[in-house]
């Protein structure tokens, strides 16, 4: 498995901002950066120093990549409200960029949420997630009601929207594709 994020790419230049003169001192040797993916956040260590950023994205796990990349990632970034970080076949990207890794799964075999997750998040989990995966994180009761609760808000709003003769059917795709922009990572 690998990971997905979005990231504001302001706070990402912020954060590794510091990063650039680290990487210019002359007497001493930084080999890697370690750059962990942890569900709400990812953090950056670069020459014994650590910045957290606020992500949202999918998976957790721990890369590895070259010194180097730091001094020139707030160069590389382009201008735009939120950049998408990942890695893939051994590969770390920051928007266009791209490098070569060393990746550590770290992904546990079951789900996580965020504490009291909002209804969308939940109602998500059985798009993203097969069945068992869903029990066996013990979340087989909160989709229950999230689903329980979703109903009865298509069903009210269904009937207030009624004289514009929208249906059920498409009130629940618009819902569903607004819920997967605002909490999932494409």
């Amino acid at each position: 498995m690998s990971v997905n994020y979005l990231v504001d790419t302001q706070e990402l230049k912020d954060a590794t901002k510091t990063f650039t003169k680290l990487g210019k001192r002359k007497g001493k040797y930084v080999s890697e950066t370690v750059v962990e993916f942890l569900v709400d956040k990812i953090e950056i260590t670069f020459d014994g120093m650590t910045v957290e950023v606020k992500a949202r994205g999918k998976g957790k796990g721990r890369a590895r990549i070259k010194s180097g990349f730091m001094k020139y990632l707030n160069s590389g970034i382009k201008d735009q409200e939120d950049i998408k970080m990942w890695v893939e076949d051994n590969f770390f990207h920051v928007g266009t960029l791209a490098l070569e890794c060393d990746w550590n799964d770290i992904s546990p075999g079951i789900i996580e949420l965020s504490v009291d997750p909002p209804l969308g998040e939940v109602l998500l989990l059985s798009s993203q997630h097969t069945p068992e995966e869903i029990a066996a994180s013990g979340f087989k009761p909160i989709l229950d009601r999230a689903e329980e609760d979703y109903k009865n808000i298509v069903e009210k709003t269904t009937k207030i929207l009624q004289p514009l003769h929208i249906s059920s059917e498409s009130l629940e795709d618009f819902i569903m594709n607004q819920l997967k922009s605002k909490y999932s990572v494409q």
